[in-house]
């Protein structure tokens, strides 16, 4: 809403509303660095721009064409600059959205047109990251970067994996056409407030909260709401009607800790077959790549090395800066002395790699590790 107060401020002649509105100004300048959210700023930044560009924009285009130049060629530094800054305030940070991307990407061209649906979407993304880890695809630090996360970070294809590209597009077409009427309008305020909105589910996940999807929604149809055509306005209103009602009618019914449990306790109870089922089951719904863990485990239980190891591998193609799949191919690997070369492989990775996070347990599977190859060199 900060473009609103910007315009009120600008373009109200009520005393009482312009000191509103400059409150609301001065307490967001103030409150905005300290959250430390790049994708806040910059959503700001380009709600205001839009904003303050529709009310003087008489004046912008009545300055001398040099002028102009200097000003878009200033503007332009500037914000290199700004974005060069905001990378490197949180590097690993940036790296991780952009990989996010990169996979994202790649999952929803592994389901282009009907998307997997929204409980899918998580899964759809882990699978995606172990294609992408496991072909090569990777480049620089993107190994250490790397995560299981729940939403990719960019709502346009986070719609793309769930409903297919067409959805995405829609999505953001419509965002788009909403800025522009409200232009076209003269409702600066509400154009900025949308071009903020635009940035904010390029590089979040507002869909994800309910009060925004009716924020959204409902500023989107309002904006339809101004087209000059009645039958246009009337299909475009129940277009995005429909649109939000359909999309509030799937969201995530399945809760992933409560069959995660559930499975991992019939794990526990040494009801293997059963416990591959229910993981096996998860793993279209997670990105994480302990219930790949589980399963080999499983198999190894059920005396299976072969089918053990191609869960275990799987696991560290899916998140390739986790130790612990590494640890349990090498004790797979220490079952068979056939496999002696394999898991001396397995523990010099444990040895010489740099964690992401160092724990204890790290520790603990590093003196594993060297105990083993000790017992391999007394041989």
């Amino acid at each position: 809403m900060l473009p609103v107060a910007v315009s009120i401020y600008l373009r109200t002649g009520a005393k009482w509303m312009k000191w509103s509105a400059g409150v609301f100004l001065l307490l967001s300048v103030l409150l905005l660095p300290g959250g430390m959210s790049r994708t806040g700023w910059i959503a700001a930044l380009a709600g205001s721009a839009v904003t303050l560009t529709g009310i003087y924009r008489e004046k912008i285009f009545s300055i001398n064409r040099k002028y102009q130049v200097a000003t878009i060629a200033v503007t332009g530094i500037g914000l290199c600059a700004t974005g060069y800054g905001a990378y490197h305030i949180k590097k690993d940070s940036a790296d991780g959205r952009v990989l996010m991307w990169k996979v994202a990407a790649l999952a929803v061209a592994r389901s282009p047109h009907q998307g997997v649906g929204w409980d899918y979407v998580e899964g759809a993304y882990g699978d995606a990251q172990e294609e992408y880890f496991r072909e090569g695809m990777d480049s620089g630090n993107e190994a250490m970067v790397a995560g299981t996360p729940v939403y990719v970070f960019n709502e346009y294809l986070q719609l793309a994996i769930a409903f297919g590209w067409l959805c995405g597009v829609m999505f953001l077409l419509s965002l788009l056409l909403a800025c522009g009427l409200y232009m076209r309008s003269r409702l600066y305020g509400m154009a900025g407030t949308v071009a903020g909105i635009a940035v904010t589910c390029m590089a979040s996940y507002p869909l994800q909260f309910a009060e925004f999807r009716w924020f959204i929604g409902l500023t989107v149809i309002c904006a339809f709401m101004l087209l000059r055509s009645l039958p246009l306005r009337l299909m475009a209103v129940a277009a995005s009607t429909a649109a939000m009602i359909l999309f509030f009618c799937n969201r995530p019914d399945s809760d992933i800790n409560a069959e995660f449990r559930k499975a991992h306790a019939t794990y526990q109870n040494g009801n293997f077959r059963e416990a591959i089922d229910s993981f096996n089951e998860l793993l279209p719904k997670t990105s994480d790549p302990m219930p790949l863990n589980l399963i080999g485990k499983c198999y190894q239980s059920l005396g299976m090395p072969d089918s053990a190891e191609h869960y275990f591998i799987r696991s560290t193609h899916r998140l390739p800066n986790r130790f612990y799949p590494h640890y349990l191919l090498m004790k797979l690997y220490a079952e068979n002395p056939a496999d002696s070369a394999k898991m001396r492989c397995e523990a010099n990775y444990l040895l010489t790699s740099d964690p992401k996070t160092p724990s204890q347990a790290i520790d603990e599977m590093r003196e594993e590790a060297t105990h083993l190859i000790s017992s391999i060199c007394r041989r």
